[in-house]
């Protein structure tokens, strides 16, 4: 057993020199100090929850009011009608010769077919 402690006596220095070192911070207060600073952050990310969760600031909007949303959705709506209309129908938007054809704004039926043709595969 002496033969082993011997053989990792280097070893024994460093971890108790490591041991002396950590007391010796922990006496100058510095472990108070990281503590008192996590315990105000942890205060402060709190506030900052409480307040999304009340739905303060742009986060909170975001996340208790769904207009954003049903907003993007219907314009995501309306842009997949606009592009199969222009693939249906690209001399309404585009002439080879500079004039573009003027047909009146969609109808009903054209809404209709091209919400049939988005359908299909």
């Amino acid at each position: 057993m002496s033969g082993t402690l011997a053989s990792n006596s280097d070893e024994l220095d460093r971890t108790f020199h490591n041991l002396d070192t950590l007391s010796a911070e922990l006496a100058r207060g510095r472990f108070k100090q990281i503590l008192d600073e996590m315990a105000q952050t942890s205060t402060e990310l709190r506030k900052i929850t409480a307040g999304v969760n009340n739905g303060e600031g742009t986060m909170g909007k975001l996340m208790k009011n769904d207009s954003l949303y049903l907003n993007l959705n219907a314009a995501t709506a309306e842009l997949d009608l606009l592009l199969e209309d222009l693939r249906l129908n690209p001399n309404r938007y585009f002439s080879l010769f500079g004039k573009k054809d003027r047909l009146p704004k969609l109808s009903d039926s054209d809404v209709q077919r091209i919400k049939d043709a988005m359908k299909k595969p």
